[in-house]
């Protein structure tokens, strides 16, 4: 008998490889098939693993990078933000310091006009009490 499934069996695969796709129905073909099956999953579960471990660090590294470059920008701005600050500050010193020279003209001039109104009137009683003592 074994002759004879040894025979039959070659028939077999020879009838198989004419007709390839009676050998993927055959149980050799199934198992064959399941195996490469499992060596395919295995392959693909590996490759998606590396592929997720690669993603991770990408998203992982641009998210670095644009947290960088977000951090440069804000530095940027921030810098801009306090020049203009310095530059409205010195504005704002130098308005205030404009202010207070035409305060202290204008209080010189009133002084002026005081002290001369006063020397005006002292000069009136003076003149005054003179005449008014003279004719008396």
């Amino acid at each position: 008998m074994s002759l004879l499934d040894s025979v039959r069996k070659l028939r077999e695969g020879l009838a198989l490889l004419k007709e390839p796709k009676k050998l993927l129905e055959s149980d050799a073909g199934r198992a064959a098939k399941e195996g490469v099956k499992a060596e395919v999953d295995a392959y693909v579960n590996q490759k998606l693993d590396e592929a997720r471990q690669l993603a991770g660090g990408l998203a992982e590294e641009t998210l670095q990078k644009a947290r960088a470059e977000a951090q440069a920008f804000l530095d940027l701005i921030e810098r801009r933000l306090d020049q203009k600050l310095v530059e409205i500050e010195k504005l704002l010193e130098a308005r205030l310091q404009r202010e207070i020279y035409w305060k202290l003209i204008a209080l010189r001039w009133t002084l002026l006009f005081v002290v001369l109104s006063s020397l005006v009137s002292l000069g009136y009683l003076i003149l005054r009490s003179r005449l008014a003592g003279g004719a008396g």
